[in-house]
């Protein structure tokens, strides 16, 4: 189950890589969707981390539903 920015990150690393590994393979679109979502999440992990968001940003971030 991924859980972390760095677990995001790993995902999607892992899914592009599996559409390097089979080019032809149908399912690559589905791949490169997911791959986008957790590429995304890391990236929102990181600016959370990195304090690029108010205190009551990440408090409606960890509730679930952050609003910008």
């Amino acid at each position: 189950m991924v859980t972390s920015g760095p677990d995001h990150y790993a995902e999607a690393q892992r899914l592009l890589d599996k559409v390097n590994r089979n080019k032809d393979d149908p399912a690559n679109a589905s791949r490169l969707q997911r791959a986008q979502v957790h590429a995304q999440l890391a990236l929102v992990a990181a600016t959370v981390q990195a304090g690029q968001l108010s205190p009551n940003q990440v408090r409606e971030w960890e509730r679930g539903g952050l609003k910008t």
